[in-house]
């Protein structure tokens, strides 16, 4: 059974509940907070393992308490929303989440993303320092070591799941890989049928890494199949 801290923040009582009888009765240590001003108190003093953030709540939007986050740390955080429309899902990854689940949701799932992430974020801060450190190739330079990125010789930051995702990318190019295994093989978990999150990620990794994003030389997209990492 996985262990760790996971900071529920979400005001709505009922589904709060719910989560945390869900993450209990899978092992994880649960600390809980109805508002942002709680959430980021929280954040600092219990320090937790994975993030579930409302994006929706009565003092502020959860999107701020992300940035915020992120000013500080790298910690899963996965966003719990009603909203569904593209872009609303696509700005929320591009601020910094690792994910998204929208409601109703199933609180297994919830779970399972959860544990997803947990075990992807540890086999990657695992990675050996015997493995090759740069990986060079035109205007990208990664340290696979550090995980940090240049692009025309200039730092460019990145968001825990962008370098994971580039990550998964250097170590198997010239493949084509669906959506669906895509998500399996970084977030950790297989994915029936929502795409939009590994749809959304590569979007905004092409942002930064591709000369022009609208005609992507790296990151490319095999019509009916999924993506490719062309080098």
């Amino acid at each position: 059974m996985m262990s760790g801290k996971i900071l529920v923040v979400e005001d709505e009582a009922d589904l709060r509940v719910l989560i945390c009888m869900y993450l209990d009765k899978h092992g994880f240590e649960v600390c809980t907070a109805g508002t942002g001003e709680e959430a980021l108190a929280l954040f600092s003093s219990a320090k937790p393992d994975v993030v579930i953030l409302d994006i929706e709540l009565p003092d502020m939007e959860g999107t701020d308490i992300c940035r915020k986050i992120r000013e500080i740390s790298d910690v899963p955080l996965i966003f719990v929303t009603c909203r569904r429309d593209r872009d609303d899902i696509y700005n929320g990854l591009a601020i910094g989440a690792d994910d998204y689940v929208t409601k109703p949701f199933d609180p297994a799932e919830l779970v399972a993303r959860v544990q997803g992430h947990l075990r992807k974020r540890n086999l990657f801060q695992s990675i050996g320092q015997n493995q090759k450190r740069w990986w060079r190739n035109g205007r990208l330079e990664v340290d696979l070591i550090e995980m940090t990125v240049k692009v025309d010789g200039q730092p460019m930051p990145f968001f825990p799941k962008e370098l994971q995702l580039l990550q998964f990318f250097i170590h198997n190019p010239n493949r084509v890989f669906a959506a669906e295994e895509i998500f399996e093989r970084v977030w950790g978990e297989e994915s029936d049928s929502d795409t939009r999150t590994v749809n959304a990620h590569i979007f905004n990794l092409r942002q930064k890494i591709e000369k022009n994003p609208e005609k992507p030389l790296l990151i490319q997209t095999v019509r009916g199949f999924g993506y490719k990492f062309s080098i």
